[in-house]
């Protein structure tokens, strides 16, 4: 969870440092900055689970479900509802986009946050994000496990099941299938192509409730919440994502070629996917588009990963972007 400045709630980002939250005025810049270039900005609030980013808040203005920070629980007197309301309504003024994404994603349960107080929660946030004038998205969990039913709202396929099955529940639906679509994983499994019909397989559901597809670029082993801590800190502690160091602003040039050698040339074959899947292009018509994209992405200086090579977090071409750590 990425940080803002927030008047309401000051205490999110006390004791953090420039570059580790985001203020209004940047929000603001990268907003425009995308708009021209024909880009939306749909901020994801990720909610209850994945919640560790507000642990400030415990207390006075949420409850969470155990001492681990990572959900947020739906106390009966609706602290959180209403902390949680206030935050969004404090986010949403910042961002133009029609979509907010509301998380919900791989959320637990257990003796005091039952299964059906987090159905309770996120029913009443996405009751509320409509209520902004908004449409919520939530991933796949919200409808196949927490069971939340919420006219208008739209779901993430992204592991256990496809669009078809959230177009079967009469959902507009995104499909994000983690084995094709997510970038930070492809790399790390040569079987992986980015090349898959999204499209509902099921001639007879409505096309029209397929939004699209988007790829997902997570960075955890650059950096989480948790994980935003100087080098020293993280040298003592076993579990350290592997490219934690790219997080200081002095590495932002190993940073931007690692991330950019994830994300290109594989990012090619999804985007034609999305856009106009075809199952009859023999594989040599499928490697020559690559090909051709990659070299337009080269002339315009996009460092993307070189046809052939293997790119991930730490590498390039077998050729190590810090040699020690």
């Amino acid at each position: 969870m990425c940080l803002f400045i927030s008047c309401r709630f000051p205490q999110l980002t006390a004791g953090l440092e420039r570059g580790q939250f985001y203020s209004k005025e940047d929000i603001t810049d990268i907003v425009e900055y995308a708009r021209l270039r024909g880009i939306r900005v749909i901020p994801e609030i990720e909610l209850p689970g994945h919640a560790k980013g507000l642990q400030s808040l415990d207390g006075e203005d949420l409850e969470f479900c155990d001492n681990t920070y990572r959900q947020i629980y739906n106390d009966p007197e609706g602290k959180s509802l209403n902390t949680l309301k206030k935050l969004i309504a404090e986010l949403v003024n910042l961002f133009p986009d029609q979509y907010i994404h509301m998380g919900s994603d791989e959320t637990s349960t257990n003796e005091k946050c039952t299964i059906e107080s987090v159905r309770l929660l996120e029913e009443e946030i996405a009751h509320f994000i409509i209520s902004l004038g908004k449409t919520p998205i939530a991933w796949e969990e919200a409808l196949f496990y927490t069971g939340m039913e919420v006219p208008g709202m739209v779901f993430q396929a992204w592991k256990s099941f496809s669009s078809s099955s959230i177009i079967e529940r009469n959902y507009d639906s995104i499909e994000s299938q983690h084995r094709y679509f997510y970038m930070d994983i492809i790399p790390h499994r040569e079987s992986s192509v980015p090349w898959l019909d999204i499209a509902p397989a099921n001639k007879r559901l409505d096309r029209k409730r397929l939004l699209g597809g988007e790829l997902a670029m997570w960075t955890d082993q650059y950096c989480s919440t948790r994980q935003c801590w100087n080098e020293q800190k993280w040298q003592k502690r076993r579990n350290a994502p592997l490219s934690y160091w790219m997080f200081e602003s002095q590495f932002d040039g190993e940073f931007s070629k690692s991330l950019m050698g994830m994300i290109w040339p594989n990012g090619i074959p999804a985007a034609g996917a999305f856009w106009n899947y075809d199952e009859t292009l023999p594989p040599s018509a499928y490697q020559f588009l690559i090909k051709h994209v990659h070299q337009v992405m080269l002339s315009r200086k996009i460092e993307a990963c070189p046809i052939g090579c293997r790119c991930d977090e730490l590498q390039r071409c077998g050729v190590k972007y810090r040699t020690s750590t």
